[in-house]
């Protein structure tokens, strides 16, 4: 049976507007009717667009006649949001459903109609900057208008902080939408902006996988192992690709190279060892395997034998300054300090922008020696290096253990110079200060560090601190603080009264709530309602701090009790129209994520809890039903693929996923039935499962017969 593959890519043409079926009309209806009339088009072109997704005449015109339906939504006092989506589909026909390494430079056209996006959002007073795109963007996805949050995702990208959720937003609707070349292109970008990402490298594995780009994808997976979390999740696939390679080329030493990798991440360093030896034994001079072997025997605690391959492999290259660092690792494993900092200095002077040689160099000289002899060696470090931050930085920290106050306050002034934006260095000079009971110096030095790092959290519980030791007489101190921003500040007034009122309660549980820590500031508006369980502004309060928490459900409960309390609230109505959207908007995007990502059990449990509370959602039947098929519980299938109708008439889909089961099941009359409902939705149209359904339907009109 055709399954899997059809299931999954056409089931997402309904939630997207996407669906390609369109039915039989009479011409004269037609006459009457425009917006049937762009229906049959969009639906003709879209069919010719996907057979030849090159054709670039099939894509103006669809181009055009989506800006045609939208101008006429204008021009007729139609639906604002009608005529965005059709400039949306518009806008992503034109820049965006092209194929990969293509590219149709009509930038003119794209301009007017981003122009003619952003004059309708202003309309709808949503603003159009980067941050309101994005929510847009998000809003979009989750009501399944994928093609549209797309083009919304793209603007949202061009602004630097919100470009690699953006990216990612995009690869992950190209994922579902089964463009897995696409996807590829936009985990790309995600991992431009940042290349260690190991959860992206894994993304970008999935999608090359799921392009058969075998090769790409082992070392994308490969990369995603420096993930300990993702680790037992990748690894046997990393196993299971690379056993592949080696069984068509067992001479390839990179194959067990990137096996013994899999394992030495996860610590298993004796099967690790047993490949990179298969490595070294395929190509004696892979030196590679024979570095990763070192490194093995040194995380093994063999550091002699480390020390000796080294040796090794530094005999015909001598200049490698990543052996040498690779050798100081495991000579510090001997507790060879010495003979470890001469490796180091080597690096230092083959590359002395060698980071990863220098901290490793400082942190010896800071943790193993002596704390004479490493404050000697930091202060000549810091003489000959005078303008280096990291070196002085050091020297400071070891300074301010060594209870050398004010010669470490020096240090840090130096590290300031150099970097006003050193946020540790005014953080352990305030401390210092604090330590020898200069407040007023301590907060001079938190609050010098906040105006050079705003927003720094760390500065900001310091100068709290500093500042809580100063004596604060009166409450109205403590709310102006609260109105400056200064929760920490308010709090530690507030703390001190003994007996609080109802009121002081609020007041402390607003403090939490503005320093973030949302778990205290319910326990204080719970202590608020256990003195009136009729405030309302507490039940909102606490509603605030789950929805702030990520806790949406939870939010939900309270904002109701709130309601009921004050039926005519505007705030209390808004903060609960706001969380039930961002509740099922947030649980369907989930589902879709774990689907995406193969977790058919966890997607079935969130499906379940949108059922709940929505039981209308065609959404989760659907979607639970094709769980249920690869469950392989047909029946189950069949009954949510029946209730995913009976709210979403129009999926052909549907008709052709209950044919297959019945079909399973050896139904044969209920399948044949099924078949010729997709059949019927889909005249003229010919393709892969059209055909299949066709030939079905032929084979069981004979079964059938027999019997």
């Amino acid at each position: 049976m055709k399954r899997s593959g059809f299931l999954f890519a056409c089931a997402l043409s309904g939630f997207i507007a996407l669906n390609m079926c369109s039915y039989a009309a009479n011409n004269y209806n037609l006459l009457l009717d425009p917006q049937q009339t762009y229906s049959s088009e969009i639906s003709r072109l879209e069919k010719d667009l996907r057979s030849n997704t090159t054709n670039k005449q099939t894509r103006d015109k669809l181009v055009k006649i989506y800006c045609d339906k939208a101008n006429q939504a204008i021009n007729n006092g139609g639906n604002i949001d009608d005529a965005l989506n059709d400039y949306r589909m518009a806008l992503y026909y034109l820049k965006y459903f092209i194929p990969v390494g293509l590219t149709y430079d009509d930038n003119t056209k794209a301009s007017e109609i981003d122009s003619k996006i952003k004059d309708l959002l202003a309309k709808q007073q949503k603003g159009v900057s980067p941050d309101v795109r994005f929510k847009e963007a998000k809003r979009l996805r989750g009501m399944g208008q994928f093609p549209q949050a797309v083009v919304e995702y793209k603007e949202a990208a061009k602004s630097q902080s919100l470009a690699k959720s953006s990216y990612e937003a995009i690869g992950d609707i190209m994922m579902v939408m089964s463009k897995p070349l696409e996807a590829a292109k936009n985990y790309d970008e995600c991992l431009k902006i940042n290349s260690k990402d190991a959860k992206m490298h894994l993304k970008l594995a999935r999608a090359l996988h799921k392009t058969g780009n075998m090769e790409s994808a082992l070392q994308e997976y490969t990369l995603a192992l420096n993930d300990p979390s993702l680790q037992e999740e990748v690894a046997p696939v990393v196993e299971e690709l690379s056993l592949d390679k080696i069984s068509k080329n067992p001479d390839d030493p990179n194959s067990y190279i990137d096996l013994g990798r899999s394992y030495e991440k996860r610590g298993k360093y004796n099967d690790a060892m047993t490949y990179y030896t298969k490595a070294r034994d395929v190509d004696p001079s892979n030196r590679t395997a024979l570095v990763n072997i070192a490194a093995v025997q040194a995380k093994q605690g063999d550091y002699a034998k480390a020390i000796e391959a080294y040796d090794n492999i530094l005999a015909s290259n001598p200049n490698n300054e990543v052996i040498h660092y690779d050798k100081a690792v495991a000579l510090r494993g001997l507790k060879q300090y010495k003979p470890a900092m001469d490796e180091l200095v080597y690096a230092l002077r083959i590359d002395p922008n060698y980071e990863e040689a220098k901290i490793l160099l400082l942190k010896i000289i800071d943790e193993d020696l002596a704390m004479n002899e490493s404050l000697n060696m930091l202060s000549m470090l810091v003489d000959a290096n005078p303008q280096d931050e990291t070196v002085i930085m050091v020297y400071g920290n070891k300074l301010y253990r060594a209870q050398k106050d004010f010669e470490a306050i020096k240090q840090y002034d130096k590290v300031i110079a150099i970097n006003p934006k050193n946020a540790d260095a005014y953080i352990n000079k305030a401390r210092l200060y604090e330590r020898n009971n200069d407040i007023n110096n301590a907060i001079a030095a938190a609050k010098a560090g906040m105006a050079a790092n705003p927003g720094n959290a760390a500065l900001d519980k310091v100068l709290k601190d500093v500042s809580s030791k100063q004596k604060y007489a009166q409450f109205d101190e403590a709310l102006k603080l609260y109105e400056q921003g200064n929760y920490q500040g308010a709090l530690d007034i507030y703390l001190t009264d003994k007996n609080p009122s109802e009121a002081t309660l609020l007041n402390i549980g607003g403090c939490y709530y503005g320093l973030q820590d949302y778990d205290k500031s319910i326990e204080y508006y719970n202590k608020a309602l256990l003195k009136n369980p009729k405030n309302d502004r507490a039940l909102l309060y606490i509603g605030g701090s789950y929805y702030s928490k990520g806790d949406t459900q939870k939010a939900v409960e309270y904002y109701k009790k709130a309601l009921v309390l004050k039926p005519n609230d505007k705030e209390i109505k808004e903060a609960l129209n706001i969380a039930n959207q961002n509740l099922g908007d947030d649980m369907l995007e989930k589902a879709l994520a774990l689907y995406n990502e193969g977790k058919f059990n966890e997607t079935y449990s969130v499906l379940n809890q949108i059922l709940k509370l929505n039981p209308a959602s065609a959404y989760a039947y659907y979607y639970r039903a094709l769980i249920y098929d690869e469950w392989k519980k047909y029946p189950q299938a069949i009954a949510d693929y029946k209730k995913t109708i009976s709210y979403m008439p129009e999926l052909d889909t549907a008709y052709y996923s209950i044919a297959v089961d019945y079909d399973t099941l050896n139904d044969y009359a209920n399948a044949r039935s099924n078949y010729q409902k997709f059949l019927s939705m889909n005249q003229g149209k010919s393709d892969t499962y059209t055909d299949y359904a066709k030939s079905r339907v032929s084979e069981l009109n004979r079964i059938l017969t027999k019997k």
